[in-house]
């Protein structure tokens, strides 16, 4: 297979296992709410929060690194995998230690110090499983690693209800997270046996070495930025109970369910602005220029409609004891924003070569993040971590749209005026026919948003053809 189609079969095959396990995911989310009711959901969170940090240190980069390096020496992978899985195991073991006295010597009641031991259990798995999926990433075998996560997020899904709805809680949804990551992780064996090789343990201790010291230099990386996005809700917790965290939490899973969009959006591009800033910088800064303003034409709106319908949206997804998420939600759609955008900032910085200025600056915004959440959570509490997030990840975002501005080109946000125009004009409708129904108001909110911007013209032909036609024809006629 040539190079492009591979690409646009490995992309089809992500953006459908990406879409069917967001969806799952965001209605097993509102089942936890609904379930577990907020304390239980903050301890969920609490749970998942700790556990991805920890998670890092079984990772410690060296699977970046892997999808890197092996690409050039595909004959190692068998090598790295037979090595990295006991080297994780005794990892994992290390870390163990201070699980236990961690679970020994809190106050928290026996359900909850199961169900974070059974988490910790849960991360054994994961890193095996993850270690597998890099073989068929390496191999550009998309579709593999797209089958092991679709049918773990599937018995995640049909287990985990099943598991609520019988009154099993939280320790009985983490056993079927355990269940379900323990099929998927034998379907990877059975693929890689059958497809490559058959997977075997290794010490060579050497090696084990070499990997770590390799992945290294993404270990920090990947830390700046479970702090820059995790660490609020650990911090909550320090300061306040679980609901507090399940308050938090269920407003932040619902503004994360939107980085799909960019995900979606961006990919696809990021192969043709790495070649275009060595081959053509004219076309990689209309590329940013173009996406910078889809970007915000898409995502003022919800920003704006968001924050006046906070509460009816939170009333329609959670149930009554999360009623002060909404405040949650109002502050932390405007961190998405500059999320969005940062996405964007931080693809052209990693094109341009730029990838440790970026880095740097996600350091030091997870630094300001942590000292920000000292001082704002225990006199604001949750309201007081929203607002940090909103002031670093604008932070982040001016910073690296500054860099780019030096480096490359500069875009003046002074045409972003018409979508901002026509979003506030929007949200005055939206406040004046509030009493409807919430569908009615977004149905309308959205015809209100795009007859504005067609009126102002911000929409032109050439943008029309891009959304009917695809983005191909138009780098076609860049170039």
């Amino acid at each position: 297979m040539t190079m492009l189609p591979r690409i646009l079969k490995n992309m089809s095959v992500l953006f459908a296992a990406e879409i069917v396990t967001k969806i799952l995911s965001f209605f097993l989310v509102i089942l936890l709410t609904r379930y577990l009711g907020d304390y239980g959901f903050g301890q969920y969170s609490f749970i998942i929060a700790t556990t991805g940090l920890l998670y890092l240190f079984f990772d410690f980069g060296m699977w970046d690194f892997a999808l890197k390096e092996f690409p050039r020496h595909m004959q190692d992978c068998k090598r790295y995998l037979d090595n990295i899985i006991p080297l994780q195991a005794a990892i994992g073991v290390v870390f163990a230690l201070p699980v236990a006295l961690y679970l020994a010597t809190s106050g928290h009641d026996p359900s909850f110090k199961l169900s974070f031991a059974l988490g910790y259990l849960l991360l054994f798995l994961m890193s095996f499983s993850d270690s597998m999926r890099v073989v068929f990433k390496v191999h550009e075998e998309m579709e593999y690693d797209s089958l092991e996560r679709t049918v773990e997020k599937a018995i995640s899904f049909g287990g985990g209800v099943a598991a609520l709805a019988m009154g099993h809680g939280l320790v009985g949804f983490f056993l079927v997270l355990i269940a379900a990551k323990a099929v998927s992780l034998g379907v990877s064996f059975i693929i890689l046996r059958r497809r490559y090789f058959r997977p075997g343990i290794a010490f060579d201790l050497a090696y084990w070495r070499y990997l770590l010291v390799s992945g290294s230099a993404f270990f920090f990386m990947i830390v700046f930025y479970m702090i820059h996005f995790q660490i609020d809700t650990i911090m909550i917790k320090l300061f306040h109970d679980f609901a507090v965290v399940g308050w938090y939490d269920a407003a932040y899973k619902l503004v994360t369910t939107l980085t799909l969009l960019p995900n979606i959006i961006l990919i696809p591009v990021l192969p043709v602005m790495t070649r275009s800033f060595i081959d053509d910088r004219r076309l990689l800064i209309a590329i940013y220029r173009k996406l910078f303003r889809y970007l915000f034409i898409l995502f003022a709106p919800i920003a704006v409609g968001t924050t006046l319908l906070a509460g009816r949206i939170i009333g329609l997804v959670y149930t009554d004891q999360f009623a002060n998420s909404a405040l949650a939600l109002q502050i932390l759609i405007w961190a998405e924003l500059f999320v969005v955008l940062s996405f964007l900032t931080k693809t052209v910085l990693v094109s341009i070569d730029r990838q440790k200025d970026f880095t740097y600056l996600i350091g030091a915004s997870a630094l300001l993040n942590i000292f920000l959440n000292l001082y704002m959570i225990p006199r604001y509490s949750y309201v007081g971590a929203g607002i940090t997030t909103v002031i670093t990840e604008g932070i982040v975002f001016v910073v690296s749209y500054l860099v780019i501005s030096k480096r490359l080109a500069r875009f003046s946000l002074l045409r972003l005026w018409k979508p901002a125009v026509a979003a506030a004009a929007m949200g005055i409708a939206v406040h004046l026919i509030r009493p409807l129904n919430l569908f009615a108001i977004i149905a309308v909110a959205a015809l209100v948003y795009a007859g504005l911007i067609l009126l102002l013209r911000e929409v032109t032909g050439e943008d029309l053809a891009l959304v009917r036609k695809g983005v191909l024809p138009w780098l076609d006629r860049k170039r």
